[in-house]
């Protein structure tokens, strides 16, 4: 299977189309990370400029960088003060064109070293990445853009962040305010450059950081909770909430230790408690990562997937994986019965998928594990 990724449209309202080439026959997938991801047509380049509305002059780029999409992308201002707030200059235009170089061993700390860079979107944005061998690799665009993202968060989730389904950050000693807000324009840099925003980050705690604490409501602080605790716990949870609380619960009990409950729990309190200690882990503890986080977060209102609660559920649910929503995304042209075979043994591949395997055939094809495109083209070959 070999992918493309430029037949996107720089506009982010328009349908973004991601050529795929399947060869007819038994097709097979991914089961762990993807390899390398390219861009074969020199038509797109890495990183928002930032304009006003629709813009046709082009951005000059050296020779050694493809040719920057123009169009209404953004990128915020420098900022003056730590605490200052991030805002999205829509005037700005023409922004000038960095290389950044990532190792792929070490993508999270190369990016985090490179974002503490105040000034880092105020560019263009040319991410090439370093292979195991210490060789350049030859992929680069938006394809290698949305790979190094997905690399980035995955690392981040795994070392700066704890939770099951949903995680939400948590602080180390040796992450200082610098670090965090580094990780914060990689956030940002993520949304305005491809569409990508990491899904497993708690919804809740994104909303805290950008809407702020007094938007969150019971339902959303519960719902989140629920996807942050494992699954015995969210069965445990359930059924104390469903009027089945018994505090000789083996289940029940380490539940409430585990989080530090320090009420004594009956059927009329349960509740609250729990509430409570969705509010301890999703608000309370990572406190001091949202205070460096909300600031520049906030820019993100301009889009409109992060004007409410709503909107920001709303996008999570959008760019969730499913072998539904993959399905629908396919699209193909066969034309005799040996293609129209093979379209049919991707269709049935793709049903067989768990999430995980899921999200790495989406990172195979578009260097992304969640859905950030409208259509994959599929072109069958004979």
């Amino acid at each position: 299977m070999h992918s493309a990724f430029d037949n996107e449209s720089s506009n982010a309202s328009t349908a973004e189309v991601i050529p795929t080439i399947i060869e007819p026959g038994p097709t097979s997938g991914p089961t762990s990370g993807p390899g390398p991801t390219s861009d074969p047509c020199p038509t797109s380049g890495p990183g928002p400029t930032s304009g006003p509305g629709p813009t046709s002059g082009p951005t000059t780029v050296p020779t050694a960088a493809y040719t920057i999409i123009t169009g209404p992308t953004f990128a915020p201002t420098t900022v003056v003060d730590d605490d200052e707030v991030d805002t999205i200059d829509l005037t700005a235009m023409d922004k000038s064109v960095k290389d950044i170089l990532v190792h792929r061993t070490n993508v999270m700390k190369d990016l985090i070293k490179e974002f503490k860079d105040k000034e880092i979107l105020n560019y263009n944005l040319n991410l090439r990445v370093i292979a195991s061998n210490g060789a350049l690799e030859k992929g680069e665009g938006r394809g290698v853009t949305r790979e190094i993202l997905t690399l980035f968060w995955q690392s981040f989730f795994t070392s700066l962040a704890v939770g099951a389904k949903e995680k939400v950050p948590s602080i180390r000693h040796d992450f200082q305010k610098n670090d965090w807000e580094a990780v914060a324009r990689v956030l940002i840099y993520g949304y305005i450059s491809t569409k990508y925003f990491p899904l497993n980050l708690s919804v809740a705690f994104v909303a805290l950081c950008i809407l702020g604490e007094e938007k969150l409501s019971n339902d959303l602080l519960l719902d989140s909770f629920k996807l942050y605790v494992s699954a015995d716990e969210k069965e445990v949870i359930n059924a104390c909430m469903d009027g089945h609380f018994d505090i000789n619960n083996e289940d029940t009990l380490d539940f409430l230790s585990s989080y530090k409950c320090f009420r004594v729990a009956n059927a009329e309190n349960i509740n609250e408690i729990i509430f409570q200690l969705a509010h301890q882990e999703i608000v309370q503890r990572p406190k001091y990562i949202a205070a460096c986080w909300s600031t520049m977060l906030k820019c993100l209102t301009v889009f409109d997937p992060f004007k409410t609660i709503e909107d920001l559920r709303s996008m999570y649910e959008e760019k969730t994986v499913s072998p539904k929503k993959v399905l629908k995304l396919l699209s193909a042209q066969p034309g005799n019965d040996a293609e129209r075979e093979s379209f049919d043994h991707l269709k049935r591949f793709v049903k067989s998928l768990t999430d995980g395997a899921l999200s790495a055939f989406l990172q195979f094809t578009t260097g992304s594990d969640i859905i950030i495109c409208d259509s994959l083209e599929v072109t069958l070959l004979v």
